[in-house]
């Protein structure tokens, strides 16, 4: 059985309040009640507000306010990192907007993101956004034809994006990720074996990221154990 929306079972429950309403007056009638105008009136009354509340319901497509999307021909990048909702822009992004500036400003200067040609490339913000937004979905959910339709930019254009921002992240991968220098690893070795734990020069932890398909190249130490493709 489809399930219903909230409100379609609200219309329910206004036509079944309106039908008993209707039956009440019609039994009334045929038993010929003594009814006073007052209450003649209060009757005739009941039943016009239940009929107007459905009227009201059936009007309107959604029962609460809803957000209007942004379109992707309307961006601009002060509309989008200062009155795009919150959740909505971790939804896309996977980050917050303080952390989102960060990455930009980091990027920004990339020489990736610039070409002498007349026709300037895309915003870098814009660029990142379309990137992070294919980053945290997996499978159809990061596929070109979303980012097509969410972004209203070409397939190749979405593409495109996605590998200039691959390359100004991994060129900055020995600033934030590299193996300590023999200094590094002795002090950090003290501060773990002082907590307990001995002969260790840190730990890290991670995420794992669902990939549609394994790589062409070494495919099978992308594995988890639940067999799952990372």
């Amino acid at each position: 059985m489809p399930r219903l929306s909230e409100r379609q079972r609200l219309i329910h429950d206004i036509v079944d309040v309106m039908a008993v309403a209707l039956m009440d007056e019609e039994n009334d009638e045929l038993l010929n009640d003594n009814l006073t105008a007052d209450s003649d009136l209060r009757l005739i009354s009941d039943v016009d507000d239940v009929s107007e509340m459905l009227q009201l319901v059936q009007s309107s497509r959604y029962l609460v306010y809803r957000e209007r999307a942004i379109s992707a021909t309307q961006f601009h990048a002060d509309i989008f990192l200062q009155t795009t909702p919150n959740s909505r822009f971790r939804t896309r992004t996977r980050m917050d907007k303080d952390s989102f500036k960060l990455v930009v400003d980091e990027i920004k200067d990339n020489p990736v993101f610039y070409n002498r040609s007349p026709f300037a490339h895309a915003p870098v913000w814009l660029q990142l956004a379309v990137a992070l937004d294919r980053f945290g979905h997996y499978g159809s959910g990061a596929s070109l034809n979303r980012s097509q339709e969410l972004w209203d930019i070409r397939k190749g254009t979405a593409d495109d994006y996605t590998d200039r921002v691959f390359k100004a992240l991994n060129e900055l991968s020995s600033r934030y990720a590299k193996w300590p220098s023999a200094d590094e690893r002795r002090q950090t070795s003290r501060r773990m074996a002082s907590k307990g734990f001995r002969d260790c020069i840190g730990f890290i932890d991670g995420t794992t990221i669902a990939l549609s398909q394994k790589p062409a190249i070494d495919g099978e130490c992308f594995f988890l154990r639940s067999k799952a493709a990372l």
